[in-house]
């Protein structure tokens, strides 16, 4: 008897085996009854509910169709995958009560490889309470759909679960279409709950759930975005290591947030359009995976003449790491770029929270905050200051300025009387109706001037208690050169509780009036201080027209010429 069981002892060894490893497949303790081992499908395959096991790696090809009923469980060895191919599709179904299990038959990350889509482009494609889980070994999530642009992969998701991937739970690359991705649950997955081509993100639902993983990010590593879009406000962060170009409508919805990889940016094109819809409760998120003024390039508007182009409720930070602000608009001659910005934040930029350039048409601006940058609360042009508005804060950054660098005054515009200095940085050339108003502060740069031509006027309108302030960059008589009337003939021209300081240093005086005979320059100067200019108060030259009580309606101190000269 001894001698039989020795001679045996073999065959009883893969016995054991076989059982204790059918108990773990089956799930019940009646042994290896039941399981099978899957082959490669080449025709229609229809599994019945049972357990499978996958020793080898398993393609789907050859058209056939390879069906899951409710209550199919397949395990994989270590490493195997399953891929369905072509003109091949996979029908898994299952129910609330009897889900459908990809699963690994150790239960660890990675095990085994993973379930791949690729080039099917097959409406059957369906997963409807699925389960896959420890997966990612090979394929970079439990679920990778993957196609080309003459074949992309196509599948409905719904219901389903990807858990314990090595990877990411959900992957998808190339040209894909999802046909529907309700309800789904992704986590406790390595790298984070997904990764999609950015013109894949919009396939998503925030009906599913995406926490609960290592990471807690949709990560966007690569693409574009080229068909209509919309980006829901889901429970993780979309992580954007790419530089994202916007080619179509782009929708991001309350809730969501984009944070961007080091130096990556996202441009809304000539053919494309961003609105950013947030609500106060649920605003859009802009910003950096880390919280570093510069840290992303920031956001732009290209030549983008859309009336969509829409940021509401939208904080934007950390940027300005490659263009020069955290929104960056510009536009050129013959197309510009529009967008309306409304209840907005930019904050902790490297240089300004927002920035304006060329052809730009900013159909609103209300109620935003810019605060906490580096160089300045924003930087735009002279023609794009009538933007601006009075119900927005430009206050608490590094330097409290909006910064006028280039540019002239051709349409007419209104300058508000906001809470943080102009800081004029160029010479401005007035070409049309340009209005100043209560509390507004004109800061001008050394040696800069602004002049008011013969097709321009300057109605600048202060109170006793609001002046309006053409001053020097620095408290230096002459630090900058003067305001000038050339040829303005126009009873609009008005200044009235204006202060005058520290000009002189191009034109005669802190304020120059000079006009031909064919067109003198008309202007009416009440209530107006005149100080500590290099040269004369105000000067006047050639023909013009001023009120008669220009010298006594007004007051002088400490002006070096005097106080009007050519009266």
């Amino acid at each position: 008897m001894i001698g039989y069981f020795k001679q045996n002892r073999d065959f009883l060894r893969r016995t054991v085996i076989t059982v204790v490893l059918g108990v773990f497949l089956s799930g019940c303790p009646f042994g290896p009854l039941g399981v099978r081992e899957l082959d490669n499908i080449r025709e229609d395959t229809t599994l019945k509910a049972g357990t499978y096991i996958a020793k080898k790696n398993i393609s789907v090809t050859n058209g056939a169709t390879l069906t899951l009923l409710p209550g199919v469980k397949i395990v994989f060895e270590a490493d195997r995958t399953m891929s369905v191919e072509g003109d091949a599709s996979l029908n898994a179904v299952g129910t609330e009560k009897k889900p459908i299990l990809f699963t690994g038959v150790e239960s660890s990350r990675g095990f085994w490889g993973g379930l791949r889509l690729y080039n099917t482009n097959s409406s059957n494609n369906q997963l409807e309470y699925v389960t896959i889980e420890y997966g990612g070994g090979y394929y970079d999530g439990n679920l990778l759909l993957y196609g080309s642009s003459s074949n992309p992969a196509r599948a409905a998701v719904n219901h389903c679960t990807f858990r314990q991937s090595a990877q990411y739970g959900f992957a998808s690359g190339g040209t894909v279409v999802i046909d529907g991705f309700e309800e789904n649950t992704l986590t406790e997955n390595s790298a984070g709950a997904a990764s999609l081509d950015a013109d894949h993100v919009g396939f998503l639902s925030d009906t599913s759930a995406f926490s609960g993983n290592d990471a807690d990010i949709v990560s966007v590593p690569s693409g574009n975005i080229n068909s209509d879009a919309v980006w829901p406000g889901i429970d993780a962060d979309y992580a954007i290591a790419t530089g994202v170009s916007v080619h179509a409508a782009l929708t991001i919805e309350a809730g969501a947030v984009l944070a961007f990889a080091a130096g990556k940016t996202m441009s809304v094109e000539s053919s494309g359009s961003l609105t950013a819809a947030g609500t106060e409760e649920a605003p859009v998120f802009f910003t950096g995976a880390e919280e570093t003024p510069g840290y992303w390039g920031g956001l732009r508007f290209y030549n983008s003449n859309n009336t969509v182009n829409a940021l509401s409720h939208a904080v934007f930070e950390y940027a300005g790491g490659y263009w020069n602000a955290n929104v960056y608009v510009t536009g050129s001659s013959s197309v510009p770029s529009r967008v309306a910005m409304d209840n907005c934040t930019f904050r902790f930029s490297k240089e300004y929270g927002l920035s304006t350039s060329g052809n730009v048409i900013i159909s609103s601006f209300v109620g935003n905050v810019l605060t906490e940058n580096t160089a300045g609360a924003a930087r735009v042009d002279a023609g794009h200051v009538g933007f601006l508005d009075a119900s927005s804060s430009f206050r608490g950054n590094q330097v409290d300025v909006v910064h006028i660098a280039s540019g002239n005054v051709d349409t007419d515009a209104v300058w508000r009387g906001i809470d943080a200095p102009y800081l004029v940085d160029t010479g401005v050339g007035v070409y049309a109706a340009l209005t100043i108003e209560p509390g507004a502060a004109l800061a001008f740069a050394a040696g800069r001037t602004m002049s008011v031509e013969s097709s321009g006027s300057l109605a600048a309108v202060g109170t006793n208690e609001a002046p309006v302030f053409f001053t020097g960059a620095e408290e230096i008589p002459g630090y900058w050169g003067g305001l000038r009337f050339y040829n303005s003939n126009t009873q609009a021209n008005v200044l009235t509780h204006c202060v005058f300081e520290y000009g002189g240093g191009y034109w005669d005086g802190n304020l120059y009036i000079t006009g031909s005979s064919a067109n003198p320059a008309r202007v009416a100067v009440t209530a107006c201080a005149f100080e500590n200019s290099l040269k004369w108060g105000i000067s006047l030259a050639g023909t013009v027209d001023v009120n008669d009580d220009i010298a006594t309606a007004n007051t002088f101190a400490n002006n070096a010429g005097g106080d009007i000269r050519g009266l």
